[in-house]
């Protein structure tokens, strides 16, 4: 992706040794070696699982909590059903990978970051109805120096669209905290959070809010 070879160049000032061939990280495996927690929140609704490559594949994903509590046999039967076909954790271009930027440009600039926005554009594998949404967002990248080189992406609208007959998007918000295992290491994805608030059939309101948080990364296979 441009963006990451242009970002990597404007922010050398602050962010040179952590972003050195940030771009190459999009299909970068390194991810695979990786062990880590994933927390799912939406509403009153949490759930706790953890990746761990070293496993056996069909076991590499395990069910912690649901809402705090242990799941019981036949929900863990179900998890596993649901995950049996993915064994790979994430990479990154799985996260940033959905929009291919356009005419990015610097727009704000202060000691230690840097904020740039761009246009989003579907990529030619998504479908109709994300293209439809990429076509009224704004995009920003935002480059941080303190405490480390952390890089936070945003998409969102700036005025109510309608993506399809019968619903209005009043708000799209999708938000991703990017920050390095270590310096100079594999950035990972350490939250992804979206908020959608609008209305379907002209009747329905919706309003949903999302998180994901990732954590305890180890690193587990050589």
């Amino acid at each position: 992706m441009a963006f990451l070879s242009i970002g990597t160049a404007a922010a050398k000032d602050h962010c040179a040794a952590t972003l050195k061939g940030f771009d190459t990280q999009l299909k970068h495996t390194g991810y695979g070696r990786y062990a880590y927690q994933k927390e799912t929140l939406s509403g009153e609704y949490q759930r706790l699982e953890r990746f761990d490559p070293s496993l056996p594949k069909g076991e590499r994903w395990q069910l912690v909590t649901v809402n705090g509590q242990a799941p019981g046999e036949e929900r863990l039967g179900e998890y596993r059903e649901q995950q049996a076909d993915w064994q790979q954790g994430y990479r990154l271009g799985d996260v940033l990978d959905q929009s291919v930027l356009q005419n990015i440009e610097l727009s704000e600039q202060q000691a230690g970051w840097q904020r740039y926005r761009f246009t989003p554009q579907a990529s030619a594998g998504d479908d109709e109805a994300f293209r439809k949404i990429a076509e009224q967002l704004t995009g920003e990248l935002v480059f941080r120096q303190s405490p480390s080189c952390r890089i936070e992406y945003r998409l969102y609208n700036e005025k109510p669209f309608k993506p399809m007959t019968g619903v209005k998007i009043k708000q799209f918000e999708l938000s991703i905290v990017l920050e390095p295992l270590a310096a100079g290491e594999l950035f990972y994805p350490k939250s992804v959070q979206q908020r959608i608030k609008g209305k379907a059939f002209l009747v329905k309101s919706v309003d949903e809010t999302s998180e994901v948080r990732y954590s305890g990364h180890e690193m587990v296979l050589p």
